[in-house]
């Protein structure tokens, strides 16, 4: 099972000039991958929307299946029509009440995903301070994905899913199913597989992965905005903002506010991405990107890194066993990327600071041990930069991120910053266009750690 991805999609239009729509396993520095797209109502607004917003909405007739299956025929060759292609097969409809949805959710985490597998993504997400190792990530992503989902596109059957606790298709409803479908017609072109959508290819490469689920996301977002400004009438805005946000008692908010963040990246960052190639050269230019796909996160926050197709620097995972005793295991190793490195950072230094300070990023690889005896952790990241100034600059906001992080200034060696506040003993070693930080329980198991990593 892999950590860290960014998986299941909960996606909706946010307005009709900009949809953005949220991610759930999103590439939290370790999750894992169900592969099914879903969407979920969105949270907070972020553009303007042509209609100002009403207090209430009048509601809507219940409709039968019958009924809702019509309208949704109706989208498909909508869908269709904007995006240019055809479909190559009918995608069968189920459609789900609440509980019925908590019911496939559940029978989709126990072949999926265990507790146990969660609490190692835990110990990943804790080893670079996201998380608190007590949060039961587990059952929160079954209350996530069981509160307000409105549908979902499964590629393992090729089935949607649609949620019809409202009893009838209003606006959310068909904005989403918009969204959905496309990503049916994604796979009927492409393959979801072929493209590397799948367990094994996040394993190998999160960065990779990642870049593509903001592609995919991306374009189903840009074609959801598209589908609305050409088929929302006033009367859909009211109904749409009206209904389209999460209860603010959801478990969305008990997320962490960089996960919170963190859903959004595919759909915020993706469409960005998926926009401007569509704006250079219209859906044409989209399916361009799919024979000469994004290989990073880095890409798709610089599309110009795309343009010149910079490739990360491919770098070792540490062999953090090496230095470690025999009840030691690896509970955890990929790459963090542009995306995460900014993420890791602002949890105690400034959005803006750690947005820069990560974007000389060139490559990088970590791993993530544990001690079931002792409860210890251990970790190592090895980060490569574009230039000399690039290193300097995260080695310089990484010294305020370690000062704030363990409550200690940095004792300042040569090539190295280190922080020990009695409970964990952490270094930073850095080179003209390199840096290698170190978790460990003692001083001593850092330098052991270092001493196998040739660095």
């Amino acid at each position: 099972m892999s950590t860290r991805t960014t998986s299941i999609a909960i996606g909706l239009a946010l307005a009709a000039v900009l949809c953005v729509c949220m991610l759930a396993l999103a590439a939290l520095g370790s999750l894992f991958f169900l592969g099914f797209f879903a969407a979920m109502r969105p949270v907070s607004l972020t553009a303007v929307p042509p209609f100002p917003p009403p207090m209430t909405a009048t509601p809507l007739p219940t409709q039968t299946s019958d009924d809702m299956n019509v309208e949704m025929d109706a989208i498909e060759q909508q869908v269709k029509d904007i995006r240019g292609w055809q479909s190559t097969q009918s995608v069968p409809r189920n459609f789900y009440d609440n509980e019925q949805l908590r019911d496939y959710n559940i029978k989709s985490f126990e072949e999926d995903y265990s507790p146990e597998e969660a609490r190692d993504d835990v110990l990943s997400l804790a080893a670079f301070a996201l998380i608190d190792p007590s949060f039961d990530l587990y059952n929160f992503y079954i209350d996530l994905y069981s509160e307000d989902i409105l549908g979902f596109y499964d590629p393992d059957v090729a089935e949607l899913f649609i949620i019809t606790e409202r009893g009838a298709m209003g606006a959310v409803e068909r904005s989403t199913f918009a969204h959905e479908y496309l990503h049916a017609l994604q796979d009927q072109t492409h393959g979801f597989d072929a493209l590397g959508w799948n367990d094994d290819a996040y394993d190998e490469d999160a960065q990779r992965f990642g870049a593509l689920q903001a592609l995919m996301e991306g374009e189903a977002t840009l074609l959801e905005s598209l589908w609305q400004e050409q088929y929302f009438t006033q009367a859909d805005w009211d109904d749409y903002y009206a209904n389209a946000y999460a209860d603010p008692d959801s478990a969305y908010f008990r997320a962490p506010e960089w996960l919170q963040k963190d859903f959004y990246f595919p759909y915020d960052q993706g469409y960005q991405f998926a926009k401007r190639l569509y704006d250079r050269g219209g859906w044409e230019a989209v399916n361009a990107a799919y024979e000469h796909l994004p290989i990073s996160t880095e890409m798709i926050l610089h599309p110009d890194k795309y343009d010149d197709y910079e490739q990360p620097a491919a770098v070792p995972a540490p062999p953090i066993l090496d230095a470690l005793g025999p009840d030691w295991r690896v509970v955890d190793t990929n790459s963090q990327g542009e995306w995460y490195t900014t993420l890791i950072l602002e949890q105690y230094i400034l959005d803006g600071a750690a947005a820069e300070a990560a974007a000389g990023w060139g490559g990088d690889r970590y791993a993530v041990a544990y001690n079931d005896s002792t409860g210890e952790t251990a970790a190592a990241w090895h980060l490569v930069w574009d230039t000399t100034s690039d290193a300097e600059e995260f080695v310089d906001a990484f010294q305020e991120y370690g000062d704030a992080r363990f409550g200690v200034s940095a004792s300042i060696g040569e090539g190295s910053l280190c922080w020990s506040n009695g409970g964990a003993d952490s270094c930073l070693f850095f080179s003209p266009q390199s840096t290698l930080w170190i978790l460990a329980p003692d001083a001593e198991t850092v330098e052991q750690i270092r001493s196998v990593t040739d660095f």
